[in-house]
């Protein structure tokens, strides 16, 4: 609510490729609303929902499922890397994450809404977006993971992650981004760990033009599809600095 006229020129596009573009053609010279924040998220939940698909059974050779990743997309996908060997070895690797901790750091009531129970072979997406105001700028917390309920296995029934980030950053009163970090929680593969300096080359931008760098320049084998969607993140902070008192 308010009702947007946007949704209904989405229906029908290919969710995986192009979605981005064709909501920015649709939005241009309006706000970039929360909601269409959310739906800038399809592209990535179609791609991780393609590991329920392959993650209950070994995969040989040329799988059936259609994969959706290219090579050279980002690190974990490069040429040479334990994904791409397996592959061209005939048998692909399926990763496995490991299992949630009992007490889970995303269980914070304030922080997190309620969601249906999950069902076996199920992936969700975890996003969490916080802005708290300092002196002179403010600060934002923001966290990403993405997990897979296995049905079958040793952690059947349990959520397991596949991929987890926590990004910290100060923003001036300008909303230049002053400072980034990102630890890498859970990550499938040891050459994803390539492309954590992309956080420290957002620095001194506008956190409304983060958006627009990431898609013209960090592409290919030394970036993380993930860790982009992590910093693009940014570009929600400034419709939550509306919603603070002034």
């Amino acid at each position: 609510e308010p009702p947007s006229s946007v949704l209904g020129q989405l229906v029908g596009q290919d969710s995986l490729i192009g979605l981005r573009r064709r909501i920015a053609e649709l939005v241009i010279g309006s706000e970039r609303t929360l909601l269409l924040h959310l739906l800038d998220d399809v592209p990535g939940a179609t791609l991780i929902a393609g590991h329920s698909q392959v993650a209950e059974s070994a995969v040989s050779g040329v799988p059936e499922i259609p994969m959706l990743m290219q090579r050279n997309v980002c690190a974990g996908w490069s040429d040479g890397s334990t994904l791409s060997n397996s592959i061209d070895d005939g048998n692909m690797i399926v990763v496995s994450g490991p299992a949630l901790p009992e007490q889970d750091s995303l269980s914070d009531p304030l922080a997190w809404h309620e969601v249906p129970s999950p069902a076996p072979n199920q992936m969700r997406r975890h996003r969490l977006l916080d802005v708290e105001r300092l002196r002179n700028g403010w600060k934002v917390r923001s966290h990403f993971r993405d997990s897979y309920w296995p049905k079958s296995g040793p952690a059947s029934g349990k959520e397991t992650v596949i991929h987890e980030y926590a990004l910290t950053a100060e923003i001036g009163a300008d909303l230049v981004l002053a400072s980034a970090h990102v630890t890498p929680l859970v990550l499938p593969w040891n050459e994803c760990l390539l492309a954590m300096d992309t956080p420290s080359k957002m620095v001194g931008s506008t956190i409304d033009d983060i958006d627009r760098l990431i898609r013209a320049d960090f592409r290919g084998a030394s970036t993380c599809t993930h860790l982009n969607d992590v910093m693009r993140s940014l570009a929600g902070v400034s419709n939550m600095l509306r919603s603070f008192p002034v």
